[in-house]
């Protein structure tokens, strides 16, 4: 699986599948110990876990961008 993350959006890229998602699809945000969840909806979300970064600054970049892209509804 391969998450990229950009300003546009993330797209994640599977074996038999490929999904782009413009930042404007998402509603909020929450971060756990592990992973961020990025919410389609109240029921509907997408999960990022942490593992998926190579650095923690790669992290700390995400979760910048989440904050710049994804506003609180």
């Amino acid at each position: 699986m391969v998450f990229v993350a950009s300003d546009d959006g993330f797209t994640i890229q599977m074996e038999n599948a490929l999904v782009k998602k413009p930042w404007s699809d998402f509603l909020k945000w929450k971060e756990g110990k592990t992973l961020f969840v990025v919410y389609i909806s109240d029921n509907m979300f997408q999960l990022v876990p942490k593992r998926f970064f190579s650095l923690p600054e790669d992290v700390t970049s995400f979760r910048n961008l989440l904050n710049a892209k994804v506003a609180a509804r």
